[in-house]
């Protein structure tokens, strides 16, 4: 998924909470056949994005890290990496700041909503955000701080034909869907006027 989550900034009032959920989920996370309803995470697309995988979170492990990782089965054929997440990771750790495509999250310890703003921002791409907060009224507020083509608050992926979709930065120039995306197709009128 293009705009799926690729690092989770956790304030540290409720890490440890985070860590113990997200722990309980990836036990209970089936690996498998895409088509079949009850898989939650197919395979890896090539070889060489599992190689990336594997290298981006040896790289976290590396630099300090921990990975938790499923121990669930995955199929004999095709390119599989458990689903899991690194702890212990930093902003100038490379997993914070590369986006790995694969089923593994790192988990960056954050002292407070501007420091999280701060770091969120401080990356080449920008398709999408995500917000959690107790409050919407605050979530909302951080989202208009993020510098992402779309912001979602207190939801999982934010799509919907009639909204706009597109990014940020390196994440993509333009948009699609929605009115604005109509825009991208339409050539611009240019009227020559004589007032004279």
């Amino acid at each position: 998924v293009c705009c799926a989550g690729s690092r989770l900034l956790v304030q540290e009032s409720i890490i440890n909470q985070v860590i113990r959920k997200l722990r309980d989920r990836i036990r209970t996370i089936r690996v498998g056949n895409p088509l079949d309803k009850n898989t939650d995470i197919g395979a890896i697309n090539s070889r060489a994005q599992l190689t990336k995988i594997e290298q981006l979170v040896q790289s976290g492990i590396d630099e300090g890290a921990s990975l938790v990782q499923s121990t669930c089965a995955v199929p004999e054929k095709g390119f599989w990496f458990r689903p899991g997440f690194l702890t212990g990771v930093t902003a100038s750790h490379r997993v914070a700041r590369e986006e790995i495509f694969g089923p593994v999250a790192p988990i960056v310890r954050v002292e407070s909503t501007a420091q999280a703003v701060q770091m969120a921002n401080d990356t080449e791409y920008g398709l999408i955000s995500y917000v959690y907060a107790r409050d919407a009224a605050e979530g909302i507020r951080v989202g208009r701080r993020m510098e992402s083509g779309m912001v979602a608050v207190n939801r999982g992926v934010a799509s919907d034909p009639a909204a706009p979709f597109g990014g940020m930065k390196q994440s993509g120039l333009g948009r699609e869907g929605g009115f604005h995306g109509i825009h991208e197709f339409l050539e611009p009128q240019y009227l020559a006027v004589d007032f004279g």
